[in-house]
């Protein structure tokens, strides 16, 4: 047997190890989805899912688009990733009405993931929820529509799906459209009725972030952009997509990890879903502040590349990350993505299974490759507990110290690492374990991203402590940032406080070498020592 066959064989041993014993994932994993497809720029290639398998059994999958005849069964492997052409005619194009909705059963729990690759230069993925998590209530999530776009190009959008027959849907815009022959202004409700998988898109050349969704039974919301520039100043648009949770599902406390490999930072919109949201900002770049938000009004900043920032908020709200266009880094790689950051009270948690998942390794025209990455939050105390192919990250660890007004102070830690090509696992061995995770890619000119899934827990009435406010921690030796301090900060004291250790004793060894080369030399006897004292 070679090296590399025995370094497979480990990897391979380690893995069956740890999933043996392994204390994951709940909440995403489910047995029923109903997801859809938003217009995209172009529609020359047929979109995708990827069913990631349950990690104790195999799963008999069913894949249905009854609206387009289309019906698809297969099984999936424990462990394993199966992935699935849909119809092209699926993705929903311009404001109307449709029958596109897809429908995914399977025999155990499964992880369901979408990549709109609808065109090659342009995708964006999202991660489905069940539809036992599915609510009635929703914001929607947009960015700025550009200018530099064509005006065919200009579309804030988002997609309602139906789980039931004869839902009731009043939908309170944020911004101008037009609905089957009728204009509709910001702040004009419209009220429209759905039935199980059929689907309704509505778009606006502007941006419909704030648009809040309301129904009389569960539906599915997707939001995003035909094609956004990020800055709108940037050229280079992109597709985004989200799957949108309810909001009983949101949360108030968030941890902020910026896109590894990406220079020029990235960009964040907090939007507020009650009046009166105070909302706490902190990171090494920005300071410490707080802005109010009110019902669908939303803030925006960016962070710089390879820091993290800590967000917590009064009430309820949403935390979407954006990249940035290829051109702000003054290069070819990457284009804007768009995902939804994970509320602490919503990380994965312990429970009975992984979560299996797939990288998007190339264009859909097979000519422009993919780098594929993963950034995982967590506790520091659980950083070597959480397990991906069959072993813990061993990559840079970047420090988050969050400080409250009261209760104890909390460590947490962000790992950024690249992904292989393929099918991978993501698991912990420790049953208090709770991390976030993303998934994420770059290539020419392409990018795609999504969060690996939230716990689905219900959201609690107790707010998270505030923050403090910018003061040194004395105790720690540390600078609390507001309610962050970054690894980057504590590295920085580090040295300095080495440099001036250094520094001191330079000085101090030449005084002592000064004081050597001018004292007389002794003549006196030393003095003997008394054996008996």
């Amino acid at each position: 047997m070679d090296v590399l066959s025995q370094q497979r064989m480990k990897t391979m041993l380690l893995m069956i190890v740890c999933l043996s014993g392994l204390h994951v994932i709940t909440g995403t994993p489910g047995n029923q989805f109903i997801v859809g497809f938003m217009e995209n720029v172009e529609s020359k290639f047929p979109p995708k899912l990827v069913i990631g398998g349950n990690p104790h059994t195999s799963s008999n999958v069913t894949v249905t688009c009854p609206g387009l005849n289309f019906s698809q069964s297969f099984e999936v492997l424990k462990l394993e990733a199966v992935r699935v052409e849909i119809p092209t005619e699926a993705v929903n194009i311009g404001t109307d009405h449709y029958k596109n909705g897809i429908l995914i059963d399977s025999s155990a729990d499964i992880t369901v993931y979408g990549l709109n690759t609808a065109s090659a230069n342009s995708m964006d993925g999202f991660t489905a929820l069940p539809t036992r998590y599915l609510g009635v209530e929703y914001q929607v999530i947009s960015t700025n529509v550009s200018n530099l776009l064509p005006s065919d190009q200009r579309w804030s959008e988002f997609l309602i799906i139906g789980v039931f027959d004869n839902t009731t849907v009043e939908v309170l815009l944020m911004a101008p459209t037009f609905y089957q022959n009728v204009s509709y202004n910001i702040g004009e409700t419209l009220k429209i009725r759905v039935s199980r998988l059929e689907t309704i898109q509505l778009q606006s050349q502007r941006d419909l972030t704030g648009t809040r969704v309301i129904s009389s039974r569960p539906i599915a919301v997707m939001s995003g952009s035909k094609c956004a520039n990020i800055p709108v100043d940037i050229e280079a648009c992109d597709h985004l997509v989200e799957f949108i949770p309810p909001t009983n599902r949101l949360g108030r406390e968030f941890i902020l990890p910026t896109f590894l490999s990406r220079m020029a930072g990235d960009q964040f919109r907090l939007i507020g879903f009650e009046p009166q949201t105070a909302v706490t900002i902190a990171a090494p770049s920005i300071g410490n502040f707080t802005v109010q938000l009110g019902a669908g009004e939303f803030y925006t900043f960016e962070l710089h590349s390879l820091e993290s920032g800590y967000v917590t908020s009064s009430r309820p709200i949403i935390v979407a990350q954006y990249s940035q266009g290829a051109f702000a880094d003054g290069g070819v790689k990457g284009d804007p993505t768009m995902l939804l950051v994970t509320p602490i009270n919503q990380w994965l948690r312990a429970g009975d299974s992984a979560v299996v998942f797939s990288t998007y390794d190339v264009t859909a025209d097979g000519l422009k490759p993919v780098q594929s990455y993963v950034t995982v939050t967590s506790r520091c105390s659980f950083t070597e507990d959480i397990i991906v192919d069959g072993r813990p990250l061993s990559v840079p660890k970047e420090l988050v110290t969050v400080h409250p007004s009261r209760g104890e102070v909390v460590d947490f830690c962000v790992m950024r690492s690249p992904l292989r090509p393929g099918v991978h696992v993501i698991s912990a061995v420790n049953s208090d374990a709770a991390f976030a995770a993303y998934v994420y890619g770059f290539g020419q000119h392409i990018a795609y991203a999504f969060p690996l899934g939230i716990s689905g827990q219900p959201l609690s009435d107790t707010a998270p402590p505030n923050a403090t406010t910018y003061r040194p921690n004395q105790e720690r030796n540390t600078v609390c940032l507001g309610a962050n301090t970054t690894h980057w900060t504590v590295i920085s004291i580090l040295i300095f406080a080495v440099c001036v250790l250094i520094i001191c004793s330079l000085v101090l060894w030449r005084k002592l070498k000064a004081i050597t080369v001018v004292m007389p030399m002794r003549t006196d006897k030393p003095r003997p020592i008394d054996s008996n004292k």
